[in-house]
């Protein structure tokens, strides 16, 4: 009865002395709703009907001014949807099927990835119950923003708290931006009106989720995209008293310590404060320190944030398996919430200063640049005489400026791009290298280098390539006179000597940077896993390329001898790569270059194979043209046959001419169609009375065009010895077993002994510095190609050269 009683409510409500009936009856249906499990489809309806009769009543309510209880109504209403969102953790699957449509649902069920991209585009839309929520407070906004304020921002104030509850829930990121994207568009929509609520519409919601305790800061890639937009808005439309009030907020509506490494110390010292010593040795926790200090100063995502707690936790565990708990549970736990806020706060400080690089960055875009007055300014204007303590919201000293280039990589921030699709990139250097100016400016030493230790390889490569990108910008950004009137960098300040004081500063970092690179290279020790992947990038290579071995290997003609190693069969090759190519974390790629050595390797091997196996003793040598290749084949197949079973026969050919396209026309030939990552050089077969022969092919441009029929049975054997004597030589010859044919020796030339051993064995008579940065590698095989005599089992047919046609 009641369902019919709000749908005509507002008929009826004329007759009501009291809405408050029909509200509470409302309330307790949608209670009802939530908890039971019994006819989803009716609940579902239910629902939308419920909030429907709850937003005319808060609308009426306000309409008529009872402002003393629409507060009730307001707090009852969101308590009721904060149930209905705790389904998400209690029973996601019935949450999902009352606020979803049906269409989603079904579509979920056939094709998960058309649906995913459809809640992507236009999430709102398949959440019809979830909207008709929304929608009541939206509503109820937009009809009292004008004359009834307080109501207004009551409005707000609820569906900021349903927000806020959303996003301390796992699985909410999708409702999340739900209610952001509503939240954009009333600010859009009222951006140009007189109302109370647009602070709060703008940039509460986003000091909300910072201050949220015990965030996990899941969704703070959603909100910072979302609070992304409103500045953009606000500085294209030139609000400049919402921006006061949105630096305002990042300022003073947050309150962060950042810098407090003695809380890890007062941490892991509580070993030493109680006698554990040894322990506190033993574990290594000084290192552990220092690694978490370095961890919390570089949080920039909650991807940095979940690390740093995984290493708090590292040392927890250590901690409680030596302490006596009870003695030590309330400090333990003091000083845990102290690391955890240490973290926390730490991610917000950083976060902060990216959000104000894109105010800056996107200043420039919009040409709306005197606004960054407003960001550098806000905490110390230039009229007071105190000193106005906490974090500021741009960076202040160099040290923050390298944080951002290297550990964020603020130039690759591609959260979104701007409108017509400009890049941001360009903005961002541009107001980078403006903050560096201003830091000069207010700065009356030299600047502080930054502390470049703490860097590795590519760190320090990555750093220099950006400054010098920022030396390009400079040079350009002086030319704009305008802009440093506009920014009041140029009072009092001769803006050329600046630039020319940082020129110098870069270039000194960038020397800096070179000699401790070189530094690097020469105290760091070669890498064990740098090591092992070069050579499983050398087994790759060789394997892939060694294209007469597997063939070989195809006819089992390999054979593994174990012991009698011959030094005479070594077969080897001598590299001197730079000792770089294995540094741990080295700045530049050598994949390409180890990818050769085994290719090199192999082919060298191919050619000697090769040779060996067209110099064999085959008394059946006829020379042919080349238009007698098909014939002479087939004909030769033919006599084999009379001699031999044609099982055992295989045709291998060489040359510079590509042979195998004589013979597509053959009627019983099937070309091969070798796949892409093919080692062999299988090109087809013949098929003799059901017997397929395989024709294999080599190219060599240094012998004559021929082809040889062979016995495989009586061409000999490969035989390959094991560098390892105690592996059992029933191992076969294949990709993952090459480690056991193959030895390497290293010497790292930087060590004074080997370099000696170097100058000694290879009779080096050059500057024994020049071998600081080589490392000498030998790699051998031990091979022989025993060759059995071919008498008459065998053909060649040379093709006549001046009919050769190179292909």
């Amino acid at each position: 009865m009641i369902v019919l009683l709000y749908k005509y409510f507002k008929k009826l409500i004329e007759y009501l002395v009291d809405s408050g009936y029909v509200f509470n009856k409302l309330i307790k249906m949608g209670k009802t709703t939530i908890k039971t499990n019994k006819n989803i489809q009716e609940q579902k309806s239910n629902l939308f009907d419920i909030n429907e009769g709850i937003g005319d009543i808060l609308v009426h309510t306000s309409e008529i001014k009872k402002n003393e209880i629409i507060n009730d109504y307001l707090r009852n209403y969101t308590e009721i949807i904060i149930e209905l969102f705790d389904l998400i953790e209690v029973n996601y699957e019935k949450f999902i099927k009352l606020i979803a449509n049906e269409d989603i649902l079904e579509e979920w069920e056939k094709n998960s990835e058309e649906a995913t991209l459809k809640l992507d585009l236009v999430p709102e839309a398949q959440f019809t119950n979830l909207k008709i929520i929304i929608n009541q407070f939206s509503r109820l906004h937009e009809t009292s923003k004008s004359q009834n304020k307080e109501v207004s921002k009551l409005s707000i104030y609820y569906l900021l708290n349903i927000l806020k509850k959303i996003s301390n829930k796992k699985n909410g990121g999708i409702f999340v931006r739900i209610i952001l994207n509503r939240l954009y568009n009333i600010f859009n929509e009222n951006i140009n009106n007189q109302i109370d609520t647009i602070h709060m519409i703008a940039v509460k919601w986003y000091i909300n989720y910072l201050r949220m305790e015990d965030n996990s800061f899941e969704y703070l890639y959603i909100y910072n995209k979302s609070f992304k937009k409103n500045i953009s808005l606000i500085i294209k439309n030139n609000k400049k008293k919402i921006f006061k009030s949105l630096i305002g907020s990042l300022i003073d509506g947050i309150s962060v310590v950042y810098r407090n490494d003695q809380a890890i110390y007062e941490y892991t010292g509580l070993l030493l404060y109680n006698n554990y010593l040894e322990v506190y040795k033993n574990n290594k926790l000084e290192e552990k320190n220092k690694k978490i200090i370095n961890i919390t100063n570089k949080i920039y995502t909650p991807k940095n944030y979940k690390n740093f707690i995984e290493e708090i936790e590292k040392v927890k565990k250590i901690l409680t398996e030596n302490l006596e708990l009870e003695q030590l549970n309330d400090k333990l736990k003091t000083l845990e919430e102290k690391l955890y806020k240490w973290g926390a706060d730490n991610l917000k400080y950083n976060n902060i200063m990216v959000i104000s690089c894109y105010m800056g960055a996107y200043c420039l875009f919009a040409k709306n640049e005197n606004f960054i007055n407003e960001i550098w300014n806000y905490k110390q204007p230039k009229d007071t005489v105190a000193t106005h303590t906490g974090h500021n919201i741009f960076p202040e000293k160099m040290e923050t400026i390298f944080s951002l280039i290297i550990d964020y990589k603020i130039f690759q921030e591609r959260f979104a791009f701007f409108e017509e699709h400009h890049d941001l990139v360009p903005y961002m250097k541009k107001y980078i290298m403006l903050l560096i100016f201003k830091i000069q400016i207010n700065t009356k030493n030299d600047l502080a280098k930054p502390h470049i230790n703490k860097f590795n390889s590519i760190e320090l490569e990555n750093l220099k390539y950006k400054i010098n990108q920022l030396k390009k910008v400079s040079n350009n950004l002086i030319e704009d006179k305008n802009l440093f009137d506009i920014l009041k960098l140029n009072k009092d300040t001769d803006i050329n000597k600046i630039k020319e004081k940082l020129d110098t500063y870069f270039d000194e970092i960038i020397d800096l940077i070179s000699e401790k690179q070189n530094e690097i290279l020469k105290q760091s020790e070669l890498n064990d896993e740098k090591i092992e992947s070069f050579k499983n990038e050398f087994y790759k290579n060789y394997y892939d390329n060694s294209s007469i071995k597997n063939m070989f290997n195809d006819l089992d003609l390999i054979n593994i001898n174990q012991s009698n190693r011959k030094k005479e069969n070594d077969y080897s090759i001598h590299l001197k790569p730079k000792r770089s190519i294995f540094i741990k974390n080295w700045y530049v790629d050598y994949s390409m270059s180890i990818k050769q050595n085994g290719r090199i390797f192999a082919n060298d091997e191919n050619k000697m194979l090769m040779n060996e196996l067209v110099s064999l003793n085959i008394k059946n040598c006829i020379n042919i043209d080349l238009n007698q290749v098909r014939k002479s084949i087939v004909d030769k197949i033919n006599k084999f046959n009379k001699d031999i079973k044609s099982s055992s026969l295989f045709i291998f050919m060489t040359g510079p001419t590509y042979l195998p396209r004589h013979l597509t026309d053959i009627d019983n030939y099937r070309m091969e169609k070798n796949s892409t990552d093919s080692s062999t050089i299988i090109t087809g077969y013949f098929n003799d009375n059901g017997v397929d022969i395989p024709v294999y092919y080599f190219r060599n441009r240094e012998v004559k065009d021929q082809i040889l029929l062979l016995d495989y049975k009586k061409i000999g054997e490969i035989k390959q010895t094991i560098i390892d004597n105690n592996i059992d030589k029933s191992i076969k010859y294949q990709k993952d077993n090459l480690k056991y044919f193959f030895d390497f020796e290293i010497l790292d030339l930087n060590n004074k002994v080997n370099r000696d051993k170097y100058i000694e064995n290879y009779k080096y008579k050059g500057e024994p510095e020049k071998l600081e940065k080589i490392v000498s590698i030998k790699i051998y095989e031990n091979i022989e190609l025993v060759k059995d005599e071919i008498g008459e089992s065998g053909y060649k047919l040379i093709i006549n050269k001046e009919d050769s046609d190179i292909v």
